[in-house]
């Protein structure tokens, strides 16, 4: 979400090039609506609120719903799309079993694979 696309670009291409074995890569990545401004998602001002006083800007991000559309211009597939809810339950569960607060609501951890 910090490297312009020409940097995802890159490193996504790359790690679609190794086919055999087929690699893979986990990242995060956020929504692009917030970067643009365009969706007003749980978190988004404040986390372009953070990004500008410390002068990284997010640059890079997934039109919402378009992950494997996204991903297939690198050569990538989605094994795993992991967001919202599924994300809460799944990373934010205490060891009690009561989450923990809300996560972001714009944007997921990928699993990509090489297509």
């Amino acid at each position: 979400m910090y490297l312009p696309e020409e940097g995802v670009a890159k490193t996504l291409s790359w790690v679609a090039s190794h086919e055999n074995p087929p690699a893979s890569i986990v990242f995060d990545a956020v929504w692009a609506g917030v970067i643009d401004g365009s969706r007003d998602y749980f978190g988004a001002r404040e986390i372009r609120a953070q990004v500008a006083e410390l002068d990284e800007p997010l640059r890079w991000g997934i039109p919402e719903g378009r992950v494997e559309e996204t991903l297939a211009r690198f050569g990538l597939r989605p094994e795993r799309v992991v967001s919202g809810e599924e994300l809460r339950t799944t990373y934010l569960k205490r060891s009690d079993g009561t989450l923990h607060d809300r996560p972001y609501g714009f944007g997921a951890l990928l699993h990509a694979r090489a297509a």
